[in-house]
């Protein structure tokens, strides 16, 4: 099955459960690991940005080495809530994501990543979400959600704060998303 039949698939699911579903994702860009394929991502992604926009659901964002082409579609298509996966990037971009109230996300990697390093210590904490990407494996590392722990105990050491604080900036980011989705508060119940 080519890109456009699957997105034709996808669409139609996605229509047909769009009152169960807020989030549309992972979906985006990649120019660094599949730059062959680029200018269909481009026109997948665009008519994911569509149905986003038309069904105000939110988007899981991949994008590698696309950040700012990304975020200028977002704004483009006004989609109003997108949490960038595993983000990497550009430290400059940081500020718009804060402005528009997009989110990043970290996973276990950081603890050897140091782009990823790079991006916490200048990010605003009241963006950040914690993610496992698990099942991956990244440079030996299996990343799993048994190592979130992890993560958080990397922020706080580059933040300098205690793993307890950061915990409760990520809880309450989390907090706040559901709240933005209108999602049932009972997923808020599973939390610590």
């Amino acid at each position: 099955m080519g890109a456009r039949e699957e997105f034709t698939r996808l669409k139609n699911l996605i229509e047909e459960v769009v009152k169960k579903i807020r989030f549309i994702g992972e979906v985006g860009l990649d120019k660094v690991f599949v730059p062959k394929s680029l200018d269909i991502q481009r026109e997948v992604f665009i008519s994911f940005l569509e149905l986003a926009r038309d069904y105000g659901l939110a988007l899981n964002i991949h994008s590698v080495g696309t950040w700012r082409e990304i975020l200028n579609l977002l704004y483009k298509y006004d989609i109003k809530l997108a949490i960038f996966h595993w983000y990497s990037g550009p430290l400059n971009l940081l500020k718009e994501f804060k402005d528009r109230g997009y989110y990043i996300t970290v996973n276990p990697a950081i603890t050897i990543q140091q782009k990823t390093q790079r991006v916490i210590q200048e990010a605003d904490l009241d963006i950040l979400l914690t993610e496992s990407d698990a099942p991956y494996d990244y440079r030996g590392m299996k990343l799993m959600p048994s190592l979130i722990p992890l993560s958080m105990d990397t922020v706080a050491r580059i933040k300098g704060l205690s793993t307890d604080e950061v915990h409760e900036v990520i809880i309450n980011n989390f907090k706040r998303l559901v709240k933005e989705l209108n999602i049932n508060n009972q997923v808020l119940n599973y939390l610590p």
